[in-house]
């Protein structure tokens, strides 16, 4: 319970008892004279009254101390309990012990905030000495003794007022900075998927422009091996050799293929489809290369939605997904796709963000795929998105096949997240907006690379397994 939703309580500091029972009688009850004032006014019928004879018992807790020790005591108390004072009422002379000021500076040790009243018969203090031991504070008022009831009874009320706000102020600073730092880590994350991004869209057009010029020379090889094989017997050991020669240029012809037409960002194919139909057809692709010792998983959770997909290239991207999480557990293990539907993307402190979010408002359909195999260091999260990045031996990856499910999600206009850790498994979660959300209404977003390049190079997976472990 906060300062200002807790009953106000207010503390007497006095080395005499019958002051304790004066504040108690004008903060908590009526007076006698009061009492008297009411009587007369049933009588004489006087409607008239006086201000001492208006005040009323205030709801608050008060609490007494006959020394100065005592009330710091009771201060230090109160504040560990979570239930601080909100005034205190401190006299100047209480010997044989601290004396107001000292006892004041002892209170301003516990709790900075307090209140503070000194009531004082004599000028044992000047103003200056005063100030000088306490300072210029506004937590701090005087009291002249003998004290009139209704001067008590304002300060009282002005006083826990002012600490109500003072508390309702720090309140709302306290949820401000929450609501700032919230703010700033999301805005640092989006800084960080943009930065992301713009790194791999930059990775990407240099890797395309020099795929097209070294499929030129490819081209080539293909050219010159395939006129050497002509005059050559078919079962001799120099054809066997070119053969061999030009089995290998095709495949890196059908790599530097992908990285053109990918780089490129031509068209897909979008229509309305299902989300649950991306599954489906990712699912009949990837059953005949999951051994059987994986155990497959896959769950729709409630009405799957329509997106704007180019379904084969989505399924290509999953399947893509799911290959990597076979080879990352080795070939046995649980494999998990889940479908379901989300509205916006806060961020987990736990996930790293590939792309940026559209509204907070966008619903997407979201499909997470998780496996329970080796996982990934942070390190590693960093790069795994890059061309040609590869933890496979060589031969057993190209290092396109992650950069390609990116490249894919992008022209979907949605974006990925990756969670994982090393030992722990990896779940990469694909978010696609659903129709009607509004990213459907963004421009379509120029190409990674605008070279004049003319291809009809079909985007493919790999054919050999794909470039993550």
């Amino acid at each position: 319970m906060t300062v200002s939703q807790a009953k106000p309580r207010v503390l007497i500091i006095d080395d005499n008892p019958s002051i304790h029972e004066d504040f108690k009688k004008v903060l908590m009850g009526r007076n006698q004279s009061q009492s008297l004032a009411e009587a007369a006014n049933a009588i004489f019928g006087d409607d008239e009254t006086s201000p001492s004879s208006c005040n009323e018992a205030l709801d608050i807790e008060l609490d007494s101390a006959l020394q100065g020790e005592e009330g710091y005591l009771k201060t230090v108390a109160a504040v560990k309990e979570g239930r601080p004072y909100t005034l205190a009422f401190c006299d100047m002379r209480m010997p044989p012990g601290w004396d107001g000021l000292t006892t004041i500076e002892h209170l301003w040790e516990a709790d900075p905030d307090l209140q503070v009243v000194i009531c004082s018969a004599y000028a044992d203090n000047s103003w200056s000495e005063i100030s000088k031991r306490l300072g210029r504070s506004d937590r701090l008022l005087i009291l002249k003794k003998p004290f009139d009831n209704s001067e008590v009874m304002q300060l009282t009320v002005a006083l826990i007022e002012k600490r109500r706000l003072i508390a309702a102020a720090s309140l709302k600073q306290e949820e401000l900075e929450e609501l700032v730092m919230e703010r700033t880590a999301q805005l640092k994350e989006r800084d960080q998927a943009l930065r992301q991004k713009q790194k791999l869209e930059a990775v990407g057009s240099l890797a395309g422009g020099v795929a097209h010029e070294f499929n030129n020379l490819l081209q080539a090889i293909v050219g010159y091996t395939t006129f050497a094989m002509e005059d050559l017997p078919e079962d001799s050991m120099p054809y066997d050799c070119l053969t061999h020669v030009r089995a290998a240029t095709s495949r890196a012809t059908a790599i530097t293929g992908q990285l053109v037409s990918f780089s490129r960002q031509q068209p897909l194919q979008k229509s309305v489809c299902k989300s649950s139909d991306i599954i489906d057809t990712a699912m009949a692709l990837l059953e005949p290369l999951l051994s059987s010792r994986i155990q497959l998983n896959v769950q729709v959770r409630g009405e799957p939605g329509s997106v704007m997909a180019d379904k084969n290239h989505m399924s290509q991207a999953l399947v893509n997904l799911c290959t990597n999480a076979r080879d990352a557990m080795n070939e046995a293990g649980k494999l998990s796709v889940d479908l379901y539907r989300q509205v916006g993307h806060a961020g987990e402190s736990h996930e790293k963000r590939i792309g940026v979010p559209a509204a907070d408002s966008t619903e997407y359909a979201v499909i997470a795929v998780t496996d329970n195999g080796s996982g990934m260091s942070d390190e590693l999260i960093e790069r795994i998105f890059e061309p040609f990045f590869t933890t496979k031996e060589v031969g057993k990856g190209t290092g396109l096949g992650l950069w390609m499910v990116f490249g894919i999600i992008e022209e979907h206009r949605g974006f990925l997240t990756v969670e994982s850790s090393e030992g722990n498994g990896s779940t990469f979660r694909l978010y696609l907006p659903m129709v009607g959300s509004e990213v459907d209404h963004e421009p379509v977003r120029a190409p990674f690379n605008a070279t004049g390049v003319s291809t009809k190079a079909p985007l493919l997976v790999d054919a050999v397994p794909t470039p993550f472990s």
